[in-house]
């Protein structure tokens, strides 16, 4: 079978799974199968970019749930955008221990950074404000060892008007790109209103996002994004070419 029949059916899959609730790569294994080679290879590497979550505390599992309650609110889709704030919130963790923070700050900035995205859908507002004010809102309204500076921070990271200089800051975006490419980033993409409708636009969008690519403040965040641009930059040779 031609490797562009293969990437053909592959993005036709990812496509029809708009708003699933596939949150883990088990679960997109799962849904995917395994009946091609190009399958195979796309689970593979997924599995290899999806970084483990775990929950560090009671506040977290708390924080947690209120954040997934508020999007599911909103009535709107949200699904791919919990996926992707899960991810987030992996790569975070991961980055936890270079960036010499807790665990639970690297898990709060993850799940809390996008929680707003509905909102700014839906009203206008700039999703990063309405991201900061609700983490400072259910931070504050918590028993919690969390000191007052600690929680000024992560809301000044979410915020996206932390010092540069701050961890919390560097961490909450190597997290966030690392989401934009790779395995993760097109099925991202490819999972969303976007990819339902224009595949190929979707894909574009994540070409763009390879162009723009930053470099990242930690070791491992820029292993895993060297080895998200090579297989994007591959998958995308290909997959662009179905258009041409």
């Amino acid at each position: 079978m031609s490797y562009y029949i293969e990437y053909d059916r592959l993005i036709a899959l990812i496509s029809a799974a708009e708003d699933a609730p596939l949150f883990s790569p088990e679960a997109w294994r799962a849904y995917l199968g395994a009946e091609t080679e190009t399958v195979r290879t796309f689970s593979a590497q997924l599995a290899r970019e999806w970084q483990p979550l775990h929950v560090p505390s009671a506040l977290c599992q708390t924080v947690m749930a209120q954040a997934q309650a508020h999007l599911i609110a909103s009535g709107l889709r949200w699904r791919n955008l919990w996926a992707h704030v899960l991810r987030v919130t992996g790569n975070a963790l991961m980055l936890a221990r270079a960036a010499e923070i807790s665990t639970e700050q690297a898990f709060l900035l993850g799940i809390l950074h996008d929680v707003g995205k509905l909102d700014e859908i839906q009203h206008g507002v700039p999703h990063e404000s309405v991201s900061a004010l609700m983490a400072q809102q259910w931070l504050q309204q918590h028993d919690t060892q969390l000191s007052v500076q600690v929680i000024e921070r992560l809301v000044a990271a979410i915020a996206k008007r932390g010092a540069p200089s701050d961890p919390l800051v560097k961490v909450l975006h190597d997290a966030d790109k690392l989401d934009k490419i790779g395995a993760t980033g097109i099925l991202r993409r490819l999972s969303s209103y976007l990819g339902r409708q224009n595949p190929m636009a979707a894909l574009h969008v994540v070409l763009d996002e390879l162009a723009r690519f930053p470099q990242m403040h930690y070791l491992d965040a820029a292993r895993l994004a060297e080895s998200k641009r090579n297989f994007t930059a591959v998958f995308l040779t290909r997959a662009l070419a179905l258009a041409r």
